[in-house]
């Protein structure tokens, strides 16, 4: 076993998913950097990822998300990203993600997002979860080198058992 982990780690997935709480944990974990890119696209717009939408739209977005990954993706190393949910919809960013990274789809199950958001206001798609879920899954899939599922019942675990599935994968 060569317990080496890959030199970034990308995580995607629906919104509620978990790759900003499971991201930073993991990091945090290997001694990786931590990334998230929808925060880092608000501090460089001066505005919330709601905000954005509003103002200037969904392509606008994802235009950001785009350029961010092809001048900042081949600059990384030791860095585990958060990415949008909507990141992999632009074949471009599929193919920078799995050029510069292993990419690891976070795949919970449609009820528990739906659990997980319920409250949540602030996600500027959240009204149409169950279209984007359906829509996206198979683009989650094409994209990823590891699927990792869990549900909320190993929430608090999930970055340990990413850990282990990561050290497995590069033997």
């Amino acid at each position: 076993m060569s317990n080496q982990l890959p030199k970034n780690i990308a995580l995607i997935g629906m919104m509620g998913s978990g790759k900003s709480s499971v991201g930073r944990r993991l990091a945090g974990l290997i001694g990786y950097d931590f990334l998230d890119i929808d925060y880092i696209l608000e501090c460089q717009t001066g505005y919330h990822i709601q905000a954005l939408f509003a103002l200037k739209g969904e392509a606008y977005f994802r235009q950001l998300e785009a350029e961010w990954c092809q001048s900042e993706l081949p600059t990384l190393e030791k860095t585990v990203i958060a990415t949008g949910g909507g990141l992999i919809v632009n074949p471009h960013n599929q193919t920078a993600l799995r050029e510069y990274t292993t990419v690891v789809w976070l795949d919970v199950n449609l009820s528990d997002l739906k659990k997980r958001l319920r409250f949540d206001k602030k996600r500027p798609l959240s009204s149409q979860l169950e279209t984007l879920y359906t829509d996206r899954k198979p683009l989650y899939s094409a994209s990823a080198h590891i699927r990792f599922a869990y549900d909320d019942a190993v929430v608090d675990s999930a970055h340990n058992d990413l850990h282990h599935q990561l050290l497995i994968d590069s033997e």
